[in-house]
């Protein structure tokens, strides 16, 4: 079912809608039309009000206060409030807008409104056949998103399509063209991908002579890289794997469908404890925690739900508890019940460095950047003892939403005592 964006974003906030499904019901919004329609307007008339200032203004100065409190209004029984305020980590501006969702192409564009877009933002990953959140604001300019974080997009023209003929002859001017500088018909003939061969390339001195703008709008940014590497440019950096990074992300696909919220927290907590290390380990801390969790989308025939939920916190920090703790809050937000759930994930974002200079708080302390004691005995006897020796009661025990991983070939690279033994 398709809802309004009224519905979705109650159903983001918690708030239950109820339909007026009876009759009784029914009547009783149809009497309230009736009431507006033919004594407000009127009214409005009468007083010669014209103008939707006016308009409002004797609508909470008259109406509702002589006619509408007097005449319609039911005296509750307690005077206690039923508002839920809202939490502080919520943003109502993420919230109350319009989104709909579009299925990101194999190059890294999307099409909107009859336009295509390009993804501009850096990914370290590919995103592809994924779906992005547009969210429209009420200017009707829009924001794409993924996994809550906003993404940089470019319009681009798409390139038009050769006819047959057209392909047929420019791909011989090309090869012709090719023998005569190469000197070999084969070399034009080198492996290249089916949608470079499209555009009439077909060898790396094609890709080398293509317009990188282009290539960077039409393609992928590693492409472009490739591109400049050709050309004699240094343009693909290579980082030590204890370099500091500007995201963590730790997710794993579930042994079995999933479908209580207690088990789906063991997951996300694992996730998180996991995640947390690999922060330490980075000397990093982290200010902004996402948490995703979908269903299995091959299994078109059963329910689909795919949600994510960010959190920026208040502080930096790595310390285990304290982001466990946000991420079950999380998770709570986001969770629905009857869906099986296939994958968890946590992601830890705007990471930073305890030598980084720390934005503070002007009207709140703003904590140092410490991990707390019990964090670091955890750590000291895990490596001493192995993973797991000790870890927080919320991850469980049996844990038997993780894949089964007795199939699992053996750590060769990895492990001495996976090595086989050769005997005489």
């Amino acid at each position: 079912m398709q809802f309004l964006p009224d519905a979705t974003a109650c159903e983001e906030l918690g708030i239950e809608i109820i339909f007026a499904s009876s009759p009784q019901g029914k009547g009783r919004i149809e009497r309230a039309f009736d009431t507006l329609q033919d004594r407000l307007i009127p009214e409005l008339r009468l007083n010669n009000i014209t103008d939707m200032t006016g308009a409002n203004s004797y609508l909470q100065h008259v109406f509702i206060p002589q006619f509408w409190r007097k005449n319609l209004i039911v005296k509750s029984k307690t005077s206690n409030t039923e508002y839920t305020p809202v939490s502080r980590y919520i943003n109502l501006d993420d919230i109350c807008i319009t989104k709909v969702y579009r299925k990101i192409r194999n190059d890294h564009t999307f099409s909107f409104k009859g336009k295509l877009y390009f993804i501009d933002s850096p990914l370290k990953h590919s995103i592809a056949n994924q779906k992005i959140e547009i969210r429209t604001s009420k200017n009707k300019r829009f924001d794409a998103y993924f996994a809550g974080r906003k993404l940089q997009v470019t319009e681009i023209t798409e390139p038009e399509k050769l006819s047959s003929e057209d392909y047929e002859i420019q791909k011989k001017l090309e090869v012709l063209a090719l023998a005569d500088r190469l000197g070999n018909v084969a070399e034009a003939y080198s492996r290249t991908t089916k949608k470079l061969n499209k555009f009439g390339i077909y060898t790396g001195y094609d890709l080398k002579n293509a317009d990188i703008s282009w290539i960077k709008k039409t393609f992928t940014v590693v492409l472009a890289r490739t591109v400049e590497e050709l050309r004699g440019k240094s343009a693909v950096e290579l980082k030590d794997v204890n370099d500091s990074r500007d995201r963590i992300c730790v997710s794993q696909s579930m042994g079995k469908p999933v479908i209580e919220l207690t088990e789906l927290s063991e997951a996300v907590t694992a996730h998180a404890t996991k995640a947390a290390f690999k922060l330490r380990r980075f000397k990093s801390y982290t200010s902004a925690i996402t948490i995703f969790i979908h269903t299995d989308s091959f299994r078109q025939a059963e329910p689909q739900y795919h949600k994510s939920q960010s959190i920026k916190l208040p502080y930096p920090t790595a310390d285990t508890s304290t982001l466990v703790s946000y991420a079950s809050f999380a998770l709570k937000a986001i969770y629905k019940k009857g869906f099986k759930y296939k994958k968890a994930g946590v992601i830890f974002e705007e990471l930073s460095l305890h030598d980084d200079m720390q934005q503070l708080e002007l009207l709140s302390e703003t904590l140092p950047l410490n991990i707390s004691s019990k964090t670091l005995v955890i750590d000291e006897i895990n490596r001493k003892f192995g993973r797991s020796a000790i870890k927080l009661a919320s991850e469980g025990f049996s844990q038997s939403w993780r894949p089964k991983d007795d199939l699992a070939p053996l750590s060769y690279t990895t492990k001495l005592s996976d090595l086989p033994i050769a005997k005489a």
